[in-house]
């Protein structure tokens, strides 16, 4: 699976969401990695995650990044305990992006039973 770049601007809130779908079974967890390290001790004024069970075959797992520093960017992978991983590349720039710019990337993995989803939206 290739990788998708996203850009936003210094002190944008990045939201990135997993959207497991048809799946057999509810995963246990879902980890967040950011280059390649989990995202564990973290500053919840900087950095939220939430999981959240939307139906009988719908979980969905967010990051969610306040107010994105340079240091923020880079690979951003999303792992389900019972599923395969998938992965963004997020690029945290300084300078003006305009307006409230809304950037909308729909990264899409099927597999036999299941689907995994990556939304990422970010004003």
């Amino acid at each position: 699976m290739g990788e998708t770049d996203i850009y936003v601007k210094t002190g944008s809130t990045v939201n990135l969401k997993c959207v497991i779908t048809q799946s057999l079974e509810e995963p246990a967890y879902i980890f967040w990695y950011h280059d390649n390290e989990r995202v564990l001790n973290y500053d919840k004024t900087q950095k939220e995650i939430k999981v959240e069970r939307v139906d009988k075959d719908t979980t969905i797992g967010t990051l969610i990044i306040y107010s994105g520093r340079r240091e923020d960017s880079g690979n951003y992978t999303c792992a389900p305990s019972n599923l395969d991983s998938a992965s963004v590349l997020l690029h945290v720039l300084n300078g003006n992006v305009s307006l409230c710019t809304l950037l909308l990337a729909l990264h899409t993995v099927d597999f036999t039973h299941f689907s995994v989803r990556y939304l990422f939206i970010t004003c």
